[in-house]
């Protein structure tokens, strides 16, 4: 949950700038501009969360590292970038 809160922000912000190039519905936005805000409180509140966890056991750190590096194999940069072709191909094709 962490990445994806973590992540969510980032890729909202930057949609949010592009969205901004057109005109765009309020309703259209609605989940991007919520999104580009309101993840960054739910990633503060995850990390107080892992580290309540860490606290009350300290060897959950290794099996949280371990989840991460877990993430990293199966949903790599390369992911990304194929969506974010794709969305370009899809959404703004003047982009190509």
């Amino acid at each position: 949950m962490y990445i994806f809160e973590g992540l969510t922000p980032i890729v909202a912000t930057r949609a949010q700038a592009v969205m901004a190039t057109v005109t765009y519905a309020p309703a259209a936005r609605e989940f991007v501009d919520l999104h580009a805000k309101e993840d960054i409180r739910h990633t503060h509140m995850i990390v107080g969360v892992i580290k309540d966890l860490i606290a009350l056991d300290p060897t959950a750190a290794e099996a949280i590292r371990f989840g991460y590096r877990t993430f990293e194999n199966v949903y790599p940069i390369p992911v990304w970038t194929a969506a974010f072709e794709r969305a370009k191909r899809e959404v703004m094709p003047t982009l190509n």
